[in-house]
């Protein structure tokens, strides 16, 4: 018999307040769709906690679901020029009511080009990830992500990873030099030439972020899932979170390069995958799979 259980639900979490924050950090001046007039009920961390508290104390009863928020329904404008206030910037919105969700849609993905999956639930996303199907076990799949890095290279165009590692020594930053921390086992924290392992799950997940000097955060993202009839789908993504203009600016300039050689990388992986043993690789079965 299930347990009685208190769910206690609230907006739309970080997902909202990222996209509320990139906007406000970098653009003095906003051309606001009209969801920025939509009204929500935003609140505290600290009150949430004591909700959850108080629910401990629950006498044993029916499940209930419990909607939290504040008493006075404020805008998301209302909130992007409160954040604005406390960081001591000025900021101006100016509201265009005949911006449709199509154009909005395309407005914060120009502007906010944070972690791909932040900007899906409030608008449709850009791009998606780019994903291949490989005919190998998840296993199979994950090995050659799990090698990845160090005396191993990135599958391709390694060159051009080592030239960038040299740009950030000049920078005086940590550069190739580090490799892996472990040329065969990875672990959360590790580093793996400029990037440190910010989350790993064997066989399913490595997640890197980049630690070389940049206008702003960077990450990339593999991940494997198994698939039907002994296949799986390798889903590669990354991010990156501008600072100011110069993030912008460093974004869209390198988007070509970045393009290139994450595809190639991505295709490098799969053919490795197929790899029956240590011989030719064998002919692979990959193509671009549909984003679930």
């Amino acid at each position: 018999m299930p347990r009685p259980t208190s769910y206690i639900r609230w907006g739309r979490g970080r997902t909202s307040s990222e996209l509320l924050r990139a906007l406000v950090e970098r653009l003095p001046v906003m051309i606001c769709p009209r969801w920025v007039a939509t009204p929500t009920q935003p609140i505290g961390v600290e009150d949430i906690v004591a909700y959850l508290l108080a629910a401990l104390d629950r006498p044993e009863g029916e499940s209930r679901i419990f909607e939290i928020g504040t008493d006075d329904p404020v805008s998301y404008g209302e909130i992007m020029l409160e954040y604005a206030r406390q960081r001591g910037l000025r900021r101006y919105l100016i509201p265009v009511p005949l911006l449709t969700p199509c154009l909005s849609s395309l407005w914060l993905g120009l502007m906010t080009p944070v972690y791909a999956r932040v900007g899906r639930k409030l608008v449709e996303s850009l791009k998606n990830p780019r994903t291949v199907e490989v005919c190998a076990s998840p296993a199979d799949a994950f090995a050659p992500i799990r090698g990845i890095g160090g005396t191993q290279g990135w599958y391709y165009m390694t060159w051009l990873w080592r030239i960038r590692g040299w740009i950030d020594l000049l920078r005086g930053g940590v550069g190739m030099r580090r490799g892996r921390t472990n040329p065969e086992l990875i672990r959360a924290g590790d580093t793996l030439d400029f990037w440190r392992v910010e989350a790993y799950e064997p066989d399913s997940l490595l997640r890197l972020e980049a630690e070389m000097k940049l206008p702003g955060r960077a990450w990339l993202e593999v991940e494997v899932r198994a698939g039907d009839t002994g296949t799986s789908t390798i889903r590669q993504t990354a991010v990156f979170d501008p600072v100011g203009l110069a993030g912008l600016v460093y974004w869209y300039g390198i988007y070509p390069l970045h393009a290139l050689i994450f595809h190639g990388m991505l295709h490098a992986i799969a053919k490795r995958a197929c790899r029956p043993g240590l011989g030719e690789p064998a002919v692979a079965h990959v193509r671009p799979a549909k984003d679930g």
